[in-house]
C-alpha cells in the first residue's frame, strides 16, 4: 500500500513538472514569435541549454538543503558553500556559452525577451509558490 502511495505521488509530482514545463514552453513560444524555421532550430538549442542549467541548478539546491537541514558537518560547511559558488558560477559560464547558440536562430530582441520571459515565469512560479502556504 505503502508502495502504491509512492508510485501516485512520483506521478502526481511528474505530472506537475510536465505541467509546469508545458506552461514555461506556451509563454517562451508567445513571447518569442518564432517563425516556424526558427522554431525548428531553436528548441533544439533551448532543449539542451535547460538540460544542463537544471543539472546545475540541481546540484546547488541540493547543496542548500544539507546545509539548511543540518545534513552536512560544521566542519565542512565552508566546502559546501565554495561548491554553490562554483556551481553558480558554472550556471554563468552555460549561459554565457548558449548565448552564442541562440543568437544564431533568433535575433537579439528575441533573445531578450527570452531571458525576460524566463524570469517572468520564475516569478510567476514563486508567487505561486508562496499562495500555496
Amino acid at each position: 500500500m505503502v508502495f502504491l502511495f509512492c508510485g501516485l505521488n512520483l506521478l502526481a509530482q511528474k505530472s506537475n513538472q510536465e505541467k509546469i514545463h508545458a506552461m514555461k514552453i506556451g509563454m517562451i513560444t508567445e513571447n518569442l514569435q518564432l517563425t516556424s524555421d526558427q522554431a525548428e532550430k531553436f528548441w533544439p538549442v533551448y532543449h539542451a541549454y535547460e538540460e544542463e542549467r537544471v543539472t546545475v541548478i540541481r546540484q546547488m539546491r541540493k547543496l542548500q538543503r544539507q546545509i539548511s537541514h543540518g545534513e552536512i558537518p560544521q566542519g565542512e560547511i565552508v566546502q559546501a558553500e565554495e561548491r554553490i559558488m562554483r556551481l553558480k558560477e558554472q550556471e554563468s559560464d552555460i549561459v554565457k556559452s548558449y548565448r552564442p547558440k541562440f543568437l544564431r536562430v533568433i535575433n537579439p530582441d528575441q533573445y531578450a525577451s527570452l531571458l525576460k520571459t524566463e524570469r517572468q515565469f520564475q516569478d510567476i512560479l514563486m508567487q505561486r509558490i508562496k499562495s500555496r502556504g
